[in-house]
């Protein structure tokens, strides 16, 4: 049998069985701890039945601690609570009650196609993009941890009884616990990825994209929002946090992307010119002792690409106040001014220019640090470890062109 199709018929085999007693006992307290297990139980039976790696067990462990903490948390709170509200208008009705748990064991069945795929693969070995995805799923799932932790803390004190969360987390997000799950499913696509072929690569990419749906447009978000408006749609502070708070990514999570984007895209540019030249030219030229390893630039480069990313994005924020735009003009010249730095030392391949015009950039950069120090300090502080390369290359490309005169 397929083992695709023996998985579907596990996920809704422990969700029809799990719903034969929360129907007849008229019971929530078998649904969310029945929706972990199916994950544990699915996961381990991948992993069993094929040929056992490493990645493999990683994969499983990655699984079992996500399901555990989110099955250990939702026992938790049904057990306090005693009922969930989800359920008043369909617990009594075998037709829609039984729908839910059909859904239930569906969603986990799609959740871990890509899963199943990678079960049943013969990899061995983790690559870069592997790691990216265990670096994602645990961030998301650090993030869902707290923001539930943080509403937990919050309900529980006695003044804030029916009051909706504005502390933490959720001061940045209307729903960070969502914006967490869908974080650690991305993560776990993108680190069976590179052992998936092109078709199931393609089929198991609705893994991520049926949470981000489920979340966002249908089970998820849409209910708790509906509930919410009922409950705080006329206060005044309610409308205000809604406006000032994003519904899953903070404010300007976009514009802080594009900003980034924009600092590593003209570092793209140069990087074009200084590729077609690291293993030619550059490679005959007299260098110090003192000279850095070739693969430590680009390391180097993209997180200060990353740090003048976010300054800039700062500084934007603050668009408003005198003397922003001038900061932003002046940010953007030296961005062009480091472009041009390639061009000219690896493009040209004429170091005695690139000094004369790397002596402009590193003016242009300590000038744009003081006008952002004038309107933001931290923005300021972050363009400083890009001072300090920039001066060190200076001396570098002085040096090289001296050595090679």
């Amino acid at each position: 049998m397929n083992h695709l199709m023996i998985t579907f018929i596990i996920a809704m085999g422990i969700n029809l069985f799990m719903f034969i007693p929360a129907y007849l006992f008229k019971t929530d307290k078998l649904t969310d701890i029945s929706y972990s297990v199916t994950f544990v139980v699915v996961a381990t039976f991948g992993l069993l039945t094929n040929h056992i790696s490493i990645p493999k067990i990683i994969l499983l462990i990655m699984i079992f601690i996500w399901a555990f903490r989110l099955g250990a948390y939702l026992l938790n709170r049904i057990h306090k609570m005693g009922k969930d509200d989800r359920f008043d208008s369909m617990r009594s009705s075998i037709i829609k009650f039984g729908s839910f748990w059909v859904l239930q064991g569906f969603t986990v069945f799609v959740v871990l196609i890509p899963s199943s795929y990678f079960f049943n693969s013969n990899t061995d070995q983790l690559s870069l993009l592997s790691y990216l995805g265990i670096f994602i799923w645990l961030a998301g799932l650090i993030i869902e941890s707290i923001s539930d932790y943080q509403k937990t803390t919050f309900l529980s004190i006695q003044t804030n009884k029916g009051k909706w969360v504005n502390t933490g987390l959720w001061k940045y997000s209307q729903h960070p616990n969502y914006l967490g799950e869908i974080m650690v499913w991305l993560g776990v696509y993108l680190f069976m990825f590179p052992a998936l072929n092109t078709e199931q690569a393609l089929i198991g990419s609705i893994s991520p994209l049926f949470i981000t749906v489920m979340l966002l447009f249908v089970s998820g978000i849409p209910l708790l929002d509906k509930s919410a408006e009922k409950k705080w749609g006329a206060n005044n502070e309610y409308a205000f946090y809604k406006r000032r708070t994003g519904k899953l990514l903070p404010k300007n999570s976009f514009a802080l992307l594009a900003s980034v984007i924009i600092a590593q895209a003209a570092g793209s540019i140069g990087a074009i010119f200084t590729v077609s030249s690291i293993g030619s030219w550059y490679s005959t030229l007299i260098k110090p002792e003192w000279n850095p390893p070739s693969w430590v630039f680009g390391p180097v480069w993209t997180t200060l690409y990353i740090l003048m990313g976010i300054a800039a994005f700062i500084i934007w924020k603050k668009r408003e106040l005198i003397g922003a735009r001038k900061a932003l003009r002046f940010y953007f010249a030296q961005l062009l001014l480091n472009t041009l730095w390639s061009i000219l030392f690896f493009g040209a391949q004429n170091p005695g220019i690139a000094f004369a015009e790397i002596m402009v950039l590193f003016i242009a950069i300590v000038y744009t640090t003081y006008l952002f120090w004038k309107i933001n300090r931290s923005a300021a502080i972050l363009m400083i470890p890009y001072i300090l390369w920039v001066g060190f290359a200076s001396v570098l490309n002085f040096t090289i062109w001296q050595l090679n005169i």
